[in-house]
């Protein structure tokens, strides 16, 4: 970050990383956005990196490479840091998520909060998420090549981040330092360094997967320490939950549900899912195998990482998101937090 008369420039570089082996080139966008009142100015630097030994780029990563690696371990600098979201909790927080939520959270396995985010807040989000987006600061995925999910996203810290996404970011971590106040939680949450900033085109979707699934080269252990997923919402209104799409998908009770077994027969999983409802519900549970969470502006919602969940297509819009993951501190280190009493 570099400051300038009347703004300041915040320096983006790709969404994630991707491992560099013998022989690869990797092509690197640097992004710099001048914010000032009112416009706003793309600065785009390429440059190429070669590996230390040959000049020839290595053969592409299998689709199975690919889902090894992305949709389970956790992106690199996602971790860079882990910390006590102690410092970042406010009055503002404990009253967005009170006891009675948390405990509701541990019992449900997801809490909606609504209007967590003031008109003007969610506004300004979406503004700096869709300049961010025009910029070319948010990248695919490797898992956009294999049709798993269309969304371009951006690991980013609060510290450099601009303003109106920086106060999310805080606002979720402060989220997670409320819930660890909480008698309902068994063990301390951490909070990464970094974020996920999302932004799904017109049609754009991510299909049915966990945050941290069981993995059987682990002996069925979880396959990495997140444990509740933290999404807020910045689409402003009119957005129609129907006509618009673009809903988070959350499968109830679906944390030990085997998605691996259906390979890449998403529809396959998704009709188990609902079949075997019946064997998973618990009393006071909804009707449903399912719940759907229109993506609305000011809307945050905390979910169970372990869950199996989808973003099901939008319409005509784009959908804008900014995600944190809270890590288990468990003994394990694999996400499995269980609350206590709740």
């Amino acid at each position: 970050v570099f400051k300038v008369k009347s703004g300041t420039a915040y320096l983006a570089h790709g969404a994630g990383s991707e491992e560099c082996g013998s022989g690869d080139v990797v092509n690197s966008a640097l992004h710099c956005v001048l914010w000032m009142p009112g416009f706003h100015i793309k600065l785009v630097c390429t440059c190429t990196l070669f590996a230390m030994r040959g000049l020839l780029r290595s053969p592409a990563p299998t689709r199975a490479r690919i889902r090894s690696t992305s949709l389970r371990a956790l992106p690199a600098v996602e971790r860079i840091e882990t910390s006590d979201p102690a410092p970042f909790l406010t009055e503002r927080c404990a009253l967005l998520l009170p006891e009675d939520r948390i405990r509701e959270l541990w019992s449900k396995g997801f809490v909606v909060l609504e209007d967590a985010l003031q008109p003007e807040e969610a506004s300004e989000l979406q503004h700096t998420l869709d300049i961010l987006t025009s910029c070319g600061a948010l990248e695919p995925t490797p898992e956009a090549s294999i049709g798993v999910r269309d969304d371009a996203i951006r690991w980013q810290s609060e510290e450099i981040a601009p303003p109106a996404v920086a106060s999310v970011i805080v606002l979720l971590k402060g989220l997670a330092a409320a819930i660890n106040a909480c008698s309902a939680t068994a063990g301390p949450l951490g909070v990464p360094s970094h974020s996920m900033l999302a932004s799904y085109p017109p049609g754009g979707q991510y299909r049915v997967h966990s945050d941290n699934s069981r993995r059987e080269e682990l002996g069925g252990r979880r396959g990495n320490e997140r444990c509740l997923t933290a999404i807020a919402y910045a689409n402003l209104a009119p957005w129609d939950p129907v006509s618009d799409g673009g809903a988070l998908r959350l499968y109830q009770r679906s944390s030990e549900f085997d998605l691996d077994a259906f390979g890449d027969d998403a529809a396959a999983a998704c009709a188990a899912l609902c079949d075997s409802w019946a064997t998973r519900r618990q009393d006071g549970d909804d009707g449903m195998a399912f719940v759907d969470i229109a993506p609305l502006a000011g809307r945050i919602v905390v979910f169970d990482s372990t869950l199996c969940h989808e973003v099901r297509a939008s319409t005509s819009r784009p959908r804008r998101a900014v995600s944190l993951w809270m890590y288990s501190s468990d003994e394990e280190g694999d996400g499995s937090v269980e609350p206590a009493g709740a």
